[in-house]
């Protein structure tokens, strides 16, 4: 028994862009790297042709050349001979070479960049489109018949009598065969059902299931074998079963009401545009799961990789699958294209858990609704499973797609409605917010702590809003990170400064809003640094703690000055408005009571903000505030001798699980971040990032820090982008990737500390041996 070869076509080929001398490159690759800003986003926008020479060890199966992505559009030739063409960046595609491939082979692959009469072209878009062969490629054999693909569908999963029906398509079906589906446990197989190859639907029981749940994402592999004498092609699918239901009641996962936190997602990166390969793409739906806690991510404007799907299935991040767009419908040229790209990507993403929906939509042309409605069909035709959802940025309702999706700017601290939900969308339809914020609330990691705190604070008053609402699903902020635009968006430096991330994925302060709504890592920050400087007029703004602690103690000086317990509403934990630094200092301090505390810090208070003074103070006799002003100068001098600084302990029950230094302290220490496991190379090379921050002796960030780091490497690394980065609110990070198997080391140099070096270990992985 053979299952299907997959090799890997990455290594090793020679590019040239605009006709420029061949350079040696591998896959994932990106024909124009930028700058990290300003720059014309034009430069993009090339013509590359990418040419590789490899033997073949011809066997009787028959071969298939796939690409999992190439953007924009491509012309393919095999030892001088045109094999087809590609339009559209964002779905794979593939060609069958049977006849073509010999033992000595030379491919070739012409790409253009440039916008044309295709998806998500037509509009200046706020997003950059790059382009290259920047997602893999392979050979695949097959049998002479081989199994297209198959749809794994669960039946009656909240009853004791759980079904799975499987639908089948086979290629040059031969009447005399038959398949076997098997599941697979570890080592063991386990047979389901044998039919003949004519049934295309097969419905087979299932027993001791798991459901596939957010906190428990079970997955179970299936393979079907296609049989004449033998077995002539093996199909293997990772499947997970779980129900979905969405109405003006709320979201339901498996019966269970489920509120939606989630972000948008941009597969950009730093000077690389799209190029990175499968790790760092799985790294990406680590960062929003474990890191900052979300349950629900939304492909924004195109689909993305199958590697960062399965890790969705993997780690259970719901999914909302998109077609590429952008404000845009075209001709009917475009129109074909678009429909082709509907069919791939419900093709492509049907058997993932972790999708829960297909936008097949353009935002903002609902006027088109024939447009719309064959998309609608066609994507029911191929899964009824899901529903339908088009973005709305508007209020018309020409069309009906299962859901209601808006992008909802509307919400502000001034204007606090979402207005659009009650005048536009009947009560049984559900409504689910797909952008909020964003556009309306850049924000840069180095930003001064008023625009920062006032991130986190529009974001919690929406999210809790939103959250407010029972018959609203959930929420999705724009965005996960900042990303690289037009010249017609951001902030006039081609990025668009949206993210809770920037684009090396370092925190924003608001990022911990969201860290702070999951409960399996301790969670604690303090928007503030208590520096009068950083705002106008020498007075502080409001400070926000967010966590997910049950209690927090406060000292001042080392001294417990109070407690404080942040409250949570049913579904979100808001951030937490700290504007008291006292808290109960002067009742500790000198066993003052609670009234007159709170009268001793309401004097203080008045004193040092109030205009009108005389009057406010009227209230109080003349000792209580001279005994106030007497105190605040105990409280001046103190901090005349030793400073200010506060420590922040944070509990669950009764235990000590994370605490925060605000300490001043001139220090500049350099603090370093990877993973440290061992990198595995299989079909191509992997990438890794390594954040640097620049911290105080406490190992607060050094946000003004104007300096740089120097990085080195030896043969078997390389950085990608410059190898000279200054800090920017105090983050020096930076990705590698690897040249060679072998230990791979980064000494990173910086004048005022010693030279860090990391070592990391570059292994081969198991299907290393299949890559050319």
């Amino acid at each position: 028994m053979r299952n299907r070869e997959r090799f890997g076509l990455n290594n090793n080929w020679n590019f040239t862009v605009n006709g420029t001398a061949f350079e040696k490159i591998n896959i994932p690759h990106n024909m124009v790297d930028l700058p990290l800003n300003y720059f014309n986003e034009k430069e993009t926008y090339v013509i590359g042709t990418y040419e590789k020479e490899f033997s073949y060890k011809q066997s009787d199966k028959r071969v298939f050349l796939i690409f999992e992505g190439v953007a924009h559009a491509c012309k393919i030739y095999l030892n001088g001979i045109y094999v087809g063409n590609h339009l559209g960046g964002y779905t794979p595609f593939e060609f069958e070479i049977t006849q073509l491939i010999n033992k000595t082979n030379k491919i070739k692959v012409i790409v253009d960049s440039k916008p044309q009469n295709f998806p998500p072209f037509g509009k200046e878009m706020d997003y950059l489109t790059y382009g290259g062969i920047y997602r893999e490629v392979y050979i695949e054999e097959r049998g002479k018949s081989y199994i297209k693909n198959a749809f794994f569908k669960g039946i009656d999963l909240l009853t004791d009598e759980k079904k799975m029906e499987v639908e089948i398509a086979i290629e040059n079906i031969n009447k005399n065969s038959k398949f076997s589906i098997y599941l697979k446990k570890g080592s063991v197989y386990s047979l389901l059902a044998t039919e003949n190859v004519f049934v295309k639907n097969v419905v087979i029981p299932l027993t001791d299931i798991e459901l596939w749940t957010l906190d428990n994402p079970v997955l179970y592999e299936f393979e079907i074998r296609l049989i004449e004498k033998e077995v002539i092609d093996i199909y293997n699918q990772l499947v997970g079963f779980r129900t979905i239901q969405m109405s003006n009641k709320g979201f339901f996962i498996n019966g269970k009401k489920t509120k939606l936190l989630g972000l948008n997602r941009h597969q950009s990166y730093p000077y690389i545009g799209y190029a990175m390969p499968s790790n760092i793409q799985q790294e990406d739906a680590r960062i929003l799961k474990q890191e900052l806690g979300i349950n629900i991510v939304r492909c924004n404007y195109y689909p993305q990789s199958q590697d960062f799907l399965n890790e969705c299935d993997k780690l259970g991040i719901l999914v909302i699958d998109e077609i590429p767009s952008y404000n845009y419908i075209g001709d009917e040229i475009w129109q074909e294209v678009c429909k082709a790209n509907v069919s791939d990507m419900v093709i492509a993403d049907r058997n993932h858990p972790s999708v829960i929906m297909y936008n097949i939509g353009i935002r903002d042309n609902e006027s088109n609704h024939l447009f719309f409605q064959r998309n609608k069909w066609l994507a029911k035709s191929l899964d009824k499973t899901r529903p339908t959802g088009l973005i709305r940025e508007n209020t018309n309702k020409t069309v009906d797609p299962d859901i209601y999706s808006y992008n909802d700017y509307e919400y502000s601290n001034t204007n606090k409605n979402s207005s659009v939900k009650k005048e536009t969308v009947s009560n049984d339809v559900p409504f689910l917010i797909t952008e909020f914020k964003g556009f309306t609330n850049p924000t840069k990691i180095f930003d001064n702590p008023s625009i920062i705190q006032d991130q986190v604070e529009n974001h919690s008053k929406a999210i809790e809003k939103f959250f407010a609402d029972e018959s609203i699903l959930g929420v999705i902020g724009n965005s996960f990170t900042d990303y690289n635009t037009s010249r017609l968006f951001g902030s006039g430096d081609n990025i668009s400064y949206y993210g809770i991330l920037d684009m090396f994925r370092n925190k924003k302060s608001v990022a911990n809003l969201y860290a702070s709504q999951q409960t399996v890592k301790p969670i604690l920050e303090v928007t503030n640094n208590f520096k009068l400087g950083d705002y106008k007029e020498n007075k502080c703004a409001t400070t926000l703690i967010l966590t997910n602690c049950d209690r927090i103690d406060v000292f001042r000086n080392d001294f417990l000055i109070g407690e404080i317990r942040p409250k949570k509403s049913s579904y979100f934990r808001q951030a937490f408005v700290f504007d008291d630094c006292l808290l109960d200092y002067f009742i500790k301090k000198y066993g003052f009571s609670k009234i007159k505390n709170s009268k001793i810090k309401s004097i203080l208070q008045i004193t040092n903000s109030s205009v009108n003074k005389d009057a406010e103070l009227s209230k109080y006799t003349e000792k209580e505030i001279e005994e106030a002003k007497s105190l605040f100068e105990t409280l001046k001098n103190e901090e005349r001798e030793k400073g200010i600084s506060f420590r922040f302990y944070g509990y669950i029950g009764q235990k000590k699980v994370i605490e925060l230094e605000k300490i001043y302290n001139q220090n500049t220490i350099l603090k370093v971040d990877y993973d440290r496991d061992p990198i595995e190379i299989n079909y191509t090379y992997e990438t890794r990032r390594i954040e640097v921050k620049n911290v105080n002796a406490y190992g607060s960030l050094n946000r003004y820090i104007v300096d740089h780091i120097e990085i080195e490497t030896n043969e078997n690394l390389a950085v990608i982008g410059p190898k000279i980065v200054n800090f920017v609110g105090g983050y020096a990070t930076f990705y590698v990737k690897t040249k060679n198997i072998g230990k791979g080391i980064i000494k990173i140099k910086n004048d005022r500390n010693s030279t860090i070096e990391i070592n990391i270990d570059i292994n081969k992985g198991k299907k290393f041996k299949n890559n050319f």
